[in-house]
């Protein structure tokens, strides 16, 4: 199934009826990873963006006669246009590439966010023949405030350092590249440094590889509000 191929609603409705309790959709991850959306939110959002100009000539009406009375005075009329914008915008781009998380219980506030993140650096390579594989070396501190596991025996919250493999206009070729294991636990404050050789692609080219912690079965760090890094490499 490709993402696009996914209806959102759909799908919220078929995770809550297989018992997930809390299940939202991220639309705005890769600027703001802590915005999230309702099942009830995304359908009015899904309203909004298919409203006719007529409607909301009306809402616009209401607005304006709320303001002679003194209310709306936080600009309403200017929320909705820059609202509509937005919605229109973001809307296209959730549907092509949903990010859905459904949880079996409801987390408290802000814990989510701060549970799984990273401070992460990296050294650049030099230009690499195809064929062979990148010396690399990367830096990591435990900024979170969960310990970083590096076995599991159920195979789900460990943690290991995966490696995205992206095109020279930043567009994801594969997902899953690459996983370095952790030599030990990391406990929040600490940090751990991983030497690896990583595959290099076959055909020449400019790629961009963007490294960031998973905890296996569960989330990419970045999924999760925390920064990872990239570096540009060259394939010849």
């Amino acid at each position: 199934m490709l993402e696009q191929d996914i209806l959102i609603g759909p799908f919220i409705r078929h995770c809550r009826d297989a018992g997930f309790e809390h299940v939202t959709v991220k639309p705005l991850l890769q600027s703001v990873p802590g915005f999230d959306l309702t099942l009830e939110q995304w359908d009015s959002w899904s309203r909004l963006a298919v409203s006719t100009r007529p409607r909301r000539a009306l809402a616009k009406i209401a607005f304006a006669v709320a303001e002679l009375f003194g209310l709306g005075k936080r600009g309403p009329l200017f929320e909705e246009a820059m609202a509509v914008h937005m919605v229109r915008t973001v809307r296209q781009v959730v549907e092509h590439h949903p990010v859905i998380v459904a949880a079996k219980t409801r987390r408290a506030a802000g814990l989510s966010d701060q549970l799984w993140r990273a401070s992460i650096r990296g050294q650049a390579v030099e230009p690499i023949v195809r064929g062979t594989t990148a010396a690399m070396r990367v830096t990591a501190t435990n900024t979170g405030t969960a310990t970083w596991r590096a076995q599991s025996a159920s195979g789900i919250g460990h943690v290991r350092l995966g490696v995205q493999l992206l095109d020279a206009e930043d567009r994801l070729v594969t997902r899953d590249y690459h996983r370095v294991a952790l030599p030990h636990e990391v406990a929040p404050g600490q940090t751990v440094t991983l030497s690896f050789q990583c595959p290099v692609p076959a055909e020449p080219g400019h790629y961009r590889m963007k490294r960031d912690f998973v905890a296996e079965g569960v989330t990419w760090f970045e999924t999760a509000g925390s920064a990872p890094d990239s570096i540009l490499i060259e394939v010849v």
